[in-house]
């Protein structure tokens, strides 16, 4: 259980959040600039709120009003920047041990033994940080970190400076590694991809305030403002016209939808919940169709974003570029879509 209640006025910047996250696996997500960054230095301890506390499996670390402020080397954290932070007059064995060291702790042979092979660093111990990649950096910062049994461990942006291949890889090892060891962490990150993968739990930022936060799933699917859609990659964001029980009305269209409850002034709609239709067979029975005009392409690696224009309404929908090959469409096609009524999500402005 990790809490955090901070309120920090930095001048032409405030931070005012409440954060609490049940799981392993975290995401603090974010344009930049949201405060994400400052959040986890508070947390460190590099940065002392105005107001606030930080309690980590029931252990208060931070709390403002009472007078408590623990020092950060005995707060029980691990910290990873984005920078590798790694001494460059040290072996990679001594970066490795520096922390364990320095906290006067009893090394553990048997973690320590475990944790550079399942990094794949084992063979690295005797080089120089100048001798490495910075994927073969990171992989050294992360172990140094785990090395010395944190509470928590916080990751800021720590992938964001490397290939996407490697990336990926870090990704999976850290998963792993949180797993293995039943480690809680806070991930930093702006990239969509990399919060979707990694959390279980997700805390969305703009300008220093949480404005939605839960499981991911439930998060990523329920997007409850019209910016929290747009961050989240909901293409299809329409403003209703009319609000009926099971039915909307957007730019003259009318579309069902399942109950809408709440506040509800768009729709958002994920352009791969968009289904492209085959118009030569039968499509009576598809919910919500409209016909229209392939505008533009929009290609990425395995899939095709599709702008479709119908009247004044502009619909998007990303399918296989299969898909697009098979059925012969290029810019200009006349095409159908569905639009199913329970992917249609409501929300506010």
């Amino acid at each position: 259980m990790i809490e955090a209640v901070l309120k920090k006025d930095f001048g032409n910047f405030s931070i005012d959040v409440e954060i609490r996250f049940k799981g392993l696996k975290n995401v603090l997500f974010g344009i930049s600039g949201s405060g994400k960054s400052s959040i986890l230095k508070m947390i460190v301890g590099f940065y002392e709120p105005d107001r606030g506390k930080v309690i980590v499996n029931n252990k208060v670390l931070l709390d403002v009003e009472r007078g408590v402020n623990t020092p950060i080397f005995k707060r029980g954290i691990g910290y990873i920047p984005q920078e590798y932070t790694l001494f460059p007059h040290m072996d990679i064995e001594a970066n490795l041990l520096y922390g364990v060291k320095s906290k006067r702790l009893k090394f553990d042979k048997k973690r320590f033994d475990l944790l550079i092979e399942l990094a794949g660093i084992k063979n690295l111990l005797k080089l120089y940080p100048n001798q490495l990649s910075g994927g073969q950096k990171q992989r050294v910062s992360l172990i140094r970190a785990l090395l010395v049994e944190p509470e928590i461990l916080l990751l800021d942006e720590p992938f964001s400076a490397l290939d996407r291949p490697i990336r990926e890889e870090l990704r999976e090892l850290l998963s792993e590694l949180l797993d293995s060891f039943n480690i809680p962490a806070i991930f930093v990150t702006h990239d969509l991809e990399e919060a979707y993968e990694f959390a279980d739990e997700i805390a969305i930022l703009e300008s220093g305030n949480v404005i939605q936060a839960g499981k991911k799933d439930e998060v990523f699917s329920s997007p409850e403002s019209r910016s929290i859609a747009r961050l989240l990659g909901f293409k299809n964001i329409f403003e209703i016209d009319e609000l009926r029980s099971d039915e909307i009305v957007v730019k003259g269209f009318s579309f069902k939808v399942r109950r809408l409850k709440g506040s509800c002034k768009f729709v958002f709609i994920k352009p791969e919940d968009v289904l492209l239709l085959r118009t030569d067979r039968d499509i009576s029975n598809k919910e919500n169709v409209v016909f229209g005009e392939v505008l533009k392409f929009f290609e990425k690696p395995g899939s095709v974003l599709l702008k479709i224009k119908s009247k004044g309404l502009i619909v998007y929908s990303r399918v296989t570029r299969h898909v697009v090959v098979k059925m012969g469409i290029s810019e200009g096609s006349r095409v159908a879509v569905s639009l199913k009524k329970d992917t249609i999500v409501c929300g506010d402005e």
